[in-house]
């Protein structure tokens, strides 16, 4: 709230509502010649014309006058108003509020401040400090709040400096335009290739082209609709391509309720693949034989490796680690651990599986909460648990986690569950 400086004695006054005339339609329509319509202001029945001015769309005319008034006791005083704006309807659109007059210096003699400013939306247009007909003072404004031209104090010139005229009234000429209002809100879906797997799209790689819904109907990503205020239910659909994995929420429940509010949904995906993986087929045939040198044996022996009766097992050539492969089984769960695990550090090893790969291995212990884990975790969460349970037959309590442990090496020695680097191929029904 901002101030105009008066001069004089001033004298309380009663405010008027503001229709806007027939002559004018909802909203208003930019026109040239555009006439804020003449207003009688009580309890003077004093009629004033406001100029021709040009009102732009949306906007409603303003013209009013504030006239003095002397109270009960005889104090030139104004109290506090309000003149409201309406559209033809009757509705209020805003009001613009004023305040006591009051004397800077509270003296009896001024200068005089007056106090308003608008609600729901800005006054555009002049406010004149009058002394009669003569006028003192015309502030331009253009805003939420009053904002005057300058703080100086005001002089009546035709009674010099520090003689303060009487003022008569103040003319508002303008033009209202309301707050914007509307009933629209934003819904944008993203989605994008998790690489790292860790369901936050923190790797930079969107994916164009993906079919999602809005309250069912259909869309591609990326998605950025207006839309009106409720409740929406935001899907993404699985593509025809079964290497596909979510990494997110697959349905999201969307409530918007302010005007202009924008809500993302984001849905992550990776697909999973090769990453070269090679069997225990591979390692137990001439083709494995020609990379398996001392190095490799000396890796072996370094690990919690078992057989098939829980006695730990050092390869001391390649003819007894191709041996002990080839034979092992399930029966003890830890010797075909051991023989996974000899085959993925092998690939290791000789450069054949990126140790930092992230594979699918849901239920082991070193995987995320999306069920990913990189292999040299795997890898080392299979040799602990060979060192302390060598013997897992049916019925041990350390059976489950030594399979499940087993069955994540397998499918990566056998090249299905890697995580790919980029988007695989992918198309809707």
């Amino acid at each position: 709230m901002k101030t105009l400086y008066a001069i004089g004695i001033l004298v309380i006054f009663i405010f008027v509502s503001l229709p806007v005339t027939a002559d004018y339609p909802v909203p208003m329509q930019a026109t040239a010649n555009g006439i804020i319509p003449s207003v009688i202001n009580q309890p003077n029945n004093e009629a004033f014309s406001c100029p021709v001015i040009q009102i732009p769309q949306g906007s409603y005319p303003v013209g009013f006058r504030v006239d003095d008034w002397i109270d009960g006791s005889g104090k030139q005083t104004i109290g506090p108003g309000m003149s409201k704006i309406v559209d033809n309807n009757g509705v209020l659109v805003g009001t613009i509020t004023y305040t006591d007059m009051y004397s800077l210096d509270n003296g009896d003699n001024g200068p005089w401040a007056f106090d308003w400013a608008t609600t729901e939306g800005t006054y555009t247009g002049k406010v004149t400090v009058k002394a009669g007909n003569v006028d003192l003072l015309i502030y331009d404004y253009s805003g939420s709040n009053a904002n005057s031209a300058g703080d100086a104090k005001l002089y009546a010139p035709q009674n010099g400096p520090g003689k303060w005229a009487k003022i008569s009234h103040f003319d508002f000429c303008g033009y209202f335009t309301p707050k914007p209002t509307c009933s629209t809100a934003h819904i944008s879906i993203v989605k994008f290739y998790d690489a790292n797997a860790n369901g936050i799209n923190d790797d930079g790689k969107n994916i164009d082209g993906w079919k999602v819904s809005i309250n069912g109907n259909d869309a591609f990503t990326p998605v950025d609709k207006e839309t009106g205020f409720g409740k929406y239910t935001v899907k993404e659909y699985d593509p025809n391509q079964t290497s596909w994995m979510s990494t997110t929420s697959k349905s999201v429940d969307v409530n918007l309720a302010t005007c202009g509010e924008q809500k993302k949904v984001e849905f992550g995906n990776l697909c999973i693949g090769p990453g070269g993986g090679l069997t225990l087929g591979f390692w137990s045939n001439p083709n494995g034989a020609k990379l398996v040198g001392s190095d490799d044996l000396a890796m072996l022996k370094a690990l919690n490796l078992k057989n098939a009766n829980g006695n730990d097992f050092d390869p001391s050539d390649y003819t007894s680690m191709r041996n002990w492969i080839l034979k092992a089984q399930a029966s003890n769960m830890a010797y075909m651990l051991s023989a996974q695990l000899t085959t993925m550090e092998l690939n290791v090893f000789n450069g054949k599986v990126d140790k930092n790969a992230i594979i699918y291995a849901p239920g082991t212990k070193s995987a995320n909460s999306l069920g990913f884990a990189s292999i040299t975790s795997i890898m080392a969460e299979a040799d602990s648990a060979l060192a302390v349970n060598g013997l897992t037959l049916a019925g041990s309590p350390n059976r489950n986690i030594q399979e499940t442990l087993k069955n994540a090496l397998d499918n990566a020695n056998n090249n299905i569950n890697f995580v790919q680097s980029v988007p695989c191929a992918f198309s809707f029904a």
